[in-house]
């Protein structure tokens, strides 16, 4: 298990409706585009998949932070 912290700036409304949603059913929300992610790390791969299946790459930034502490505390 691992903490993931994820935040965006997706410029068109309906691009930025989907991934809040999509993020919002799988992680914390910690302030408007900034969601904690707990969970595998295969969990997040997966959700990141599909967020980048959502995003625009050439008018959308994601920021995606990885805390490997869970893994090392083991």
């Amino acid at each position: 298990m691992g903490l993931y912290l994820v935040a965006y700036d997706i410029r068109d409304r309906n691009r930025w409706h989907k991934v809040h949603h999509m993020l919002i059913a799988q992680a914390l929300p910690i302030q408007y585009s900034v969601f904690l992610f707990n969970g595998s790390r295969d969990a997040f791969e997966r959700c990141m998949s599909a967020l980048t299946s959502i995003i625009d790459p050439r008018e959308d930034d994601c920021l995606l932070y990885t805390s490997d502490a869970a893994d090392e505390a083991r």
